[in-house]
């Protein structure tokens, strides 16, 4: 996918009022001047940004209905509210989720959110970068083409249980998909347990160069993924989500539901969101990163797949 010039030049100038100094955080890494801010939203309006954001996934969606009144801009964050409506004896869920699609993309660079994830049984939230390429069943001439196809990278995914009603709300995962979401898919996941979610704000970034993706969790790095064949090319969007499934990879739905939109509690919170880009041969080799639970998987057990 291509970015419109306007669009983009655009959203840069409007941030450059707030833009100085921005830095990404990776710890131990010694030359900032590496990078060139090319995103940035820090959310200090009181209304979406609809010149860097648009609605996504609208509709009917697993267990909710996304809507675009589930997500506000206020207090110096974006907000994504999971709320619930009586609807005969059981209840309507609704939940939302925006993405810079036809705003803003690009192929490698760091990407960067800080988020506080209040998560409730059968919701999961997540900040990744997409390509709507990777879609349904593949044909065989297109299967390990990520310079054709892209991938799906999560830098993180948060659920407060799983499946069999453990606590993760301290937890965070990152995966990667490819080959599209058919009988082909191809998922590599880690879930890191070195920080602590369960509460506060955290940052959340993803490093991708044309060798690797590494993903970092307030500023150490947690995860590196080098497998040539999920290491995307083209240019792909950030998405910012909160999907809903009962009795699958976030447990079951709560039976009292989510409570109404003015009570809930169950929420998605981001202070900033900013996208950099670098000179690739200007990056410093790999170095390794803290021993954490790896899971190499064909269908991934631990990142629950939306389509």
């Amino acid at each position: 996918m291509r970015t419109g010039s306007a669009i983009f030049i655009s959203s840069l100038f409007a941030s450059a009022a707030v833009a100085q100094n921005v830095e990404p955080l990776i710890n131990g890494f010694a030359n900032r001047d590496l990078f060139r801010l090319t995103f940035q939203d820090e959310f200090n309006g009181s209304t979406l940004d609809t010149t860097r954001w648009t609605h996504t996934f609208t509709g009917k969606r697993w267990d909710a209905t996304l809507v675009p009144e589930a997500v506000t801009v206020g207090g110096g964050n974006l907000a994504i509210k999971t709320w619930s409506e009586p609807s005969g004896s059981q209840f309507r869920n609704y939940t939302g989720a925006v993405s810079t699609y036809h705003k803003f993309s690009q192929a490698y660079g760091f990407y960067e959110a800080r988020i506080d994830f209040d998560s409730s049984p059968g919701m999961w939230s997540a900040f990744w970068v997409h390509s709507w390429n990777m879609t349904g069943n593949l044909p065989p001439e297109l299967l390990n083409r990520p310079d054709l196809i892209g991938a799906e990278i999560d830098v993180v995914e948060h659920r407060r249980i799983d499946q069999n009603n453990a606590d993760l709300s301290a937890a965070g995962a990152q995966a990667v998909h490819w080959n599209g979401y058919g009988t082909n898919q191809a998922a590599q996941s880690n879930v890191n347990w070195t920080h602590n979610l369960a509460s506060g704000f955290h940052t959340f970034g993803l490093l991708w160069a044309r060798d690797r993706y590494e993903f970092y969790y307030d500023g150490e790095k947690v995860w590196t993924f080098t497998n040539a064949n999920g290491i995307s090319s083209i240019e792909q969007f950030m998405i910012l989500s909160t999907e809903v499934q009962g009795g699958n990879w976030a447990g079951a739905l709560p039976t009292g539901g989510y409570g109404t939109l003015a009570t809930t509690s169950t929420m998605f919170k981001v202070d900033y969101v900013r996208a950099f880009t670098f000179n690739q041969d200007d990056l410093p080799p790999m170095t390794p990163e803290p021993a954490s639970f790896t899971s190499l998987i064909g269908l991934s057990a631990v990142c629950r797949r939306r389509r």
